[in-house]
């Protein structure tokens, strides 16, 4: 469905995530690229451990771009619980690995 980012595109992705700026589709077509899951797997209802943490890491960066909870998960068919649940949890593995 999706291509994989160019290099070009790598460089310029991280400007995606900065406060405010970057789309629900292209912050999940970034962590796709980082993580080798496909947008649609990203998209997916697997509960996968690494599939489940791309995820979660692609809720985190959008709600970091200003996108609402909802908005969130209406993108990747979840509950807005659901995006708060994963975005605590890679706030902890941040906190986690920091120590």
């Amino acid at each position: 469905m999706y291509d994989r980012l160019t290099a070009d595109e790598m460089r310029a992705a991280y400007a995606l995530c900065a406060p405010g700026v970057g789309t629900m589709s292209r912050i999940v077509r970034f962590v796709s690229f980082e993580t080798g899951f496909s947008v649609a797997e990203i998209r997916g209802m697997s509960r996968f451990r690494p599939l489940s943490r791309a995820r979660q890491t692609a809720m985190w960066r959008a709600s970091q771009a200003g996108l609402s909870l909802t908005q969130i998960g209406n993108f990747l068919s979840r509950d807005h619980t659901s995006v708060l649940y994963g975005i605590r949890a890679v706030e902890n593995r941040m906190k986690e690995q920091a120590t």
